[in-house]
């Protein structure tokens, strides 16, 4: 029983003095001085292996230095430890975007949002990605709900991605009259209709 006890108090101590260190790291982030937080945040989950927060803010600070591959490592260490953690799912969207796996970028925004449904970042991020794919609907789609969640996240470079959804849809209107659409959508409805009906009367 004694010895459960020391434990217990070693790892208390040391939960203590990640979080110590944790805090230190914030003011290196919220600086840009992401080389100094790399090193408090590493320090922290020495001390604490079990820190999801510090690996997500390894995370992070590893996508701010370009550090991609080890972004992915310490956001997928976060989830592994706290698989909730919304910003640690779009973090690692991030990273995977930035070595060009757009899958995994959508796959992990999509659970980022998941979790958060008005995580503003990201909309944004799954928009890019979208874009880069080529659905400019979709991107259009998610960046304006980011910008409508957050409007400083505005870019002008934003207005290609916005214009040329916009043209697709003059292009479909060139193409179908909205009677025409309505027509043409009773058409299938009574064709599925029938479809419908003939099998009921299948033995």
């Amino acid at each position: 029983m004694a010895e459960r006890s020391e434990v217990d108090v070693h790892r208390f101590r040391a939960r203590l003095a990640s979080l110590s260190v944790l805090a230190e790291s914030e003011s290196s982030l919220h600086n840009g001085n992401y080389r100094d937080a790399i090193k408090h945040l590493e320090t922290a989950i020495k001390a604490d292996p079990y820190n999801a927060a510090a690996y997500r803010r390894l995370g992070y600070a590893f996508n701010q230095c370009g550090r991609f591959e080890e972004a992915i490592e310490r956001c997928v260490n976060a989830i592994s430890i706290n698989p909730s953690d919304a910003a640690a799912h779009h973090n690692l969207a991030v990273a995977y975007g930035s070595v060009g796996d757009l899958e995994a970028a959508l796959k992990s925004s999509r659970q980022a949002i998941r979790i958060k449904p008005d995580f503003a970042e990201a909309y944004l991020v799954r928009g890019l990605v979208y874009e880069r794919i080529g659905d400019l609907e979709a991107a259009h789609e998610d960046i304006a709900t980011a910008v409508a969640l957050k409007p400083e996240l505005y870019d002008e470079r934003f207005k290609p991605i916005i214009e040329s959804a916009r043209e697709e849809e003059a292009e479909w209107d060139e193409i179908i009259s909205q009677p025409e659409a309505e027509a043409l959508f009773e058409q299938w409805e009574a064709e599925a209709l029938e479809e419908h009906q003939a099998g009921k009367t299948q033995p």
